[in-house]
């Protein structure tokens, strides 16, 4: 099972390998680096030789950022596979792709010239505001959020077990598994049955909900995040995430339309379901997109 948001962590030995690849390079300055990119973009190498620039001079940049803000390289992880070449800028974490940065300026692809770009960036993952964090806990008591889950979507299994808990459950592989909620919506637990066979087990997913008492009706649960099946709940899009924390990330010219259609997203309490891949649910709690 794999959980399809762009998820970055520190990771020692990709730190390890960007030093090093910084050290190799003979760039003074962000100035001498910004030229050099401009002679890459006139007369672009092969493939292999960009392959091998673009991790050495987008290593000097991370490093560079780092010395301005802070930050930790890492690796992602999307579908299952290693996205290597990541920084969490600064305090307040912003993902930023060195590599890919200078792969796009080569490309011509940017929008901004480098050293607006990274005075932007160190500005952004230097501030520290208060209204930027999401954490459901803000200090008020305001009741969390509860999300809308439809039965017979036919993704997962939502109802109601003969104890009164609400359960998310699936036959998965290579373990069907059930997800408690309390009436309120909280997290309870997850539990995993293994499966006889590697496919997933509808005859094992049923019997359970037969034990459980499970009766297929709509719940609403509160944000959750079960990290070893990598399936939970956010409210946006992981793309739209990282945009708002770094909007130069993209054409300037696509800044207006990217906004508009987040806030209508929020508007209409659309919400993200991650499950195996990424579900779009409406305020209702039906699917909307896979």
């Amino acid at each position: 099972m794999y959980f399809s948001m762009l998820d970055l962590q520190p990771d020692p030995a990709m730190a390890a390998q960007a030093q090093a690849l910084a050290a190799s390079v003979e760039i003074a300055d962000l100035a001498a680096l910004a030229r050099r990119l401009d002679e890459l973009a006139a007369q672009p190498p092969d493939e292999a030789a960009l392959a091998s620039l673009t991790r050495a001079l987008g290593s000097w940049l991370g490093e560079h950022l780092r010395a301005r803000v802070g930050g930790a390289w890492g690796v992602g992880r999307l579908f299952g596979e290693d996205v290597p070449g990541g920084l969490l800028l600064g305090a307040r974490a912003i993902k930023v792709w060195p590599w890919h940065e200078v792969r796009d300026r080569i490309a011509g692809r940017a929008t901004l010239s480098l050293d607006a770009r990274v005075a932007r960036l160190c500005e952004r993952a230097a501030r520290d505001d208060d209204d930027d964090d999401d954490d459901d806990d803000d200090g008020t008591d305001e009741a969390p959020r509860r999300y809308p889950l439809l039965a017979g979507e036919g993704y997962f299994d939502a109802g109601v077990t003969r104890d009164g808990r609400q359960a998310l459950m699936a036959a998965f592989y290579p373990a069907t598994f059930a997800i408690f909620f309390a009436p309120d919506g909280a997290f309870i637990e997850c539990v995993e049955r293994a499966n006889a066979t590697p496919a997933p087990d509808a005859a094992a997913l049923a019997a359970w909900q037969r034990e459980l008492g499970f009766t297929p009706q709509p719940i609403r649960v509160q944000k959750f995040y079960v990290a070893q099946l990598g399936v939970g709940i956010e409210d946006l899009a992981s793309h739209d995430v990282d945009f708002l924390e770094d909007p130069d990330s993209e054409p300037e010219d696509e800044h207006a339309a990217r906004f508009a259609s987040i806030r209508a997203w929020v508007d209409r309490g659309c919400f993200v379901l991650y499950w195996g891949n990424d579900l779009w649910l409406d305020g209702t709690g039906h699917v909307t997109s896979s």
